[in-house]
């Protein structure tokens, strides 16, 4: 769902359980890139487009993904138990993953997204992860 307003903004995330969560993958994507025959760049100040996969150990929540579109900037950390909080005004988006950060997420739009547990385990939504050792063994599994 598009977040259209703060109201929406504001229960969507009183809705996730943050309390050990986690940013279990970020995807950036520029629409810029090199033009083969000429090798110009097209769309070379082009705005971003930036997923970020949000894990909990809630089995009603697993995950939550935010996709956010035309991002000016970008600041993540790579702490647990993240509290997002941010704003919604005059087709900006301004959003803040962690009550430490100091620079936010600025975009223009941003959706939401409810994952299943689908989002647990090994298995990632935007790469390949190498689940072996040097060795050829499964990576040991915490928990």
């Amino acid at each position: 769902m598009y977040v259209n307003n703060q109201i929406e903004l504001d229960a969507e995330l009183a809705d996730f359980p943050w309390h050990d969560s986690f940013v279990r993958e970020a995807h950036v994507l520029s629409p810029s890139y090199v033009i083969p025959s000429s090798r110009g760049v097209a769309a070379p100040d082009s705005k971003w487009l930036l997923r970020l996969v949000i894990c909990s150990q809630e089995e009603q929540h697993p995950g939550l993904e935010f996709v956010f579109e035309g991002v000016d900037e970008i600041t993540l950390s790579s702490r647990v138990d993240l509290s997002p909080h941010g704003t919604v005004r005059d087709g900006e988006v301004v959003m803040f993953m962690t009550t430490f950060d100091t620079t936010p997420i600025r975009a223009e739009r941003l959706r939401l997204e409810r994952l299943g547990i689908e989002a647990w385990g090994l298995k990632t939504r935007y790469c390949e992860v190498n689940q072996f050792d040097d060795g050829g063994f499964p990576i040991e599994v915490w928990g």
